[in-house]
């Protein structure tokens, strides 16, 4: 589960990457950052997110 931190920290980070012309690597990015999927897999296994 997220903290509100964490969700903040997600949110400001999408609003840095669409603040300018979106690159790949950047879309990438945001695709993986908004996973909801992922994340919860990641959480199944105790993965932390590593910050971008």
């Amino acid at each position: 589960m997220k903290t509100d931190a964490d969700r903040d920290a997600v949110s400001k980070r999408t609003q840095q990457l669409l603040s300018k012309p979106l690159a790949m690597d950047h879309a990438i990015q945001l695709a993986l950052l908004n996973n909801r999927g992922l994340q919860a897999s990641y959480g199944e296994l105790g993965i932390s997110e590593a910050d971008p």
